[in-house]
């Protein structure tokens, strides 16, 4: 079963919709009495989630092409959305917001760099 090899990305992004969608008494209990933390928390948990993604699918794969990397990216960037939406309209306590749509973004991008440009990933599997 193809999910059995993806375990980890999969455990990573249900932990992210579970703590997105505690409603907001739970969850002010979890984050410290600082202003604006969520931003770092948003940038971290899409920055992880990427890295995650990209290694299970390099090591079941063996080969990534940049198609796939862009797409991957999108996804991930529109379920962030959808989520934000869900906390708009349906958590009660919780609400959507554009910046933390663009903490999410930001850690993906960054991630999408650090996936370039570290020598974690080997160059010789990605196909151009």
């Amino acid at each position: 079963m193809i999910l059995r090899h993806y375990y980890k990305s999969i455990i990573c992004f249900f932990v992210i919709i579970f703590l997105s969608l505690i409603p907001a008494q739970k969850s002010s209990d979890l984050i410290f009495a600082f202003p604006h933390i969520d931003k770092p928390v948003h940038f971290l948990m899409y920055f992880v989630l990427f890295i995650i993604v990209m290694k299970d699918l390099k090591r079941n794969n063996k080969e990534t092409k940049r198609f796939i990397i862009f797409t991957i990216l999108i996804i991930i960037l529109f379920l962030s959305i959808i989520i934000e939406f869900i906390q708009e309209f349906f958590i009660p306590g919780r609400f959507g917001s554009f910046i933390d749509v663009l903490a999410n973004l930001s850690g993906l991008i960054i991630a999408v760099f650090f996936y370039f440009k570290t020598t974690i990933f080997s160059k010789k599997h990605l196909i151009l």
